[in-house]
């Protein structure tokens, strides 16, 4: 009997989830960022196999996850001076729950495996197949999306521009201990500057030539 290679990698998928539920309710607190650091590399070992070891654009939401959720975590294996539990934010310092502590290990876990059943799953639905078709019938979208990505083009670089020189300024952790950042750009250039991500992905998705 044959088996189904997707059947069995959204199974393993799913097993780890349960294992990841368990562990963080169950395991002692102190050795979450073992089971965090395992079940991460683990989920990605799988998504690569899926997809045969090639290149995916997943792997660069994957990547920023990784930073910025779970960058804190691997160096507190390293670092054992490092407390988990301890938070400073917004000029606030916060000492969590032992339950707070194990839902974000939870939350950020099944993050992992959540993303990637999304890109699995996504590939199943022939509806977005069609909606890409009618979309490149019609050129006029194309149009739009290429006035709105110039449009807020200049927006966007400024705003990146303004958060660069401010972490320069007063580095990382300024980013969460003050709103200064946000009301030198002002709100109507953030709020515009949001729309050229969203344009580069409809014209990546309409254009036939992806290079």
């Amino acid at each position: 009997m044959k088996i189904n290679k997707n059947y069995v990698i959204i199974s393993l998928f799913f097993l780890q989830i349960s294992f990841n539920i368990l562990l963080s309710i169950f395991l002692n607190v102190s050795y979450l960022k073992y089971v965090y650091l395992i079940s991460s590399t683990i989920t990605i070992l799988l998504f690569l196999y899926y997809i045969r070891f090639y290149w995916h654009p997943t792997f660069i939401f994957l990547a920023t996850l990784t930073l910025f959720q779970g960058g804190l975590i691997i160096a507190s294996i390293f670092d054992i001076t490092i407390d988990l539990s301890y938070v400073t934010l917004m000029g606030a310092n916060v000492y969590l729950s032992e339950k707070s502590v194990r839902l974000t290990f939870l939350s950020i876990l099944l993050s992992y495996n959540f993303v990637i059943l999304g890109t699995i799953f996504s590939k199943k639905y022939k509806i977005l197949t069609n909606i890409k078709v009618k979309i490149n019938e019609n050129k006029d979208y194309k149009k739009i999306f290429l006035f709105i990505f110039f449009c807020s083009l200049p927006l966007y670089a400024f705003k990146n521009f303004s958060y660069f020189n401010f972490y320069l300024r007063h580095g990382y952790m300024g980013f969460y201990r003050t709103t200064e950042f946000l009301e030198n750009v002002g709100f109507v250039p953030r709020l515009l500057s949001y729309f050229f991500p969203v344009s580069f992905i409809a014209l990546l998705n309409i254009a036939k030539n992806k290079r």
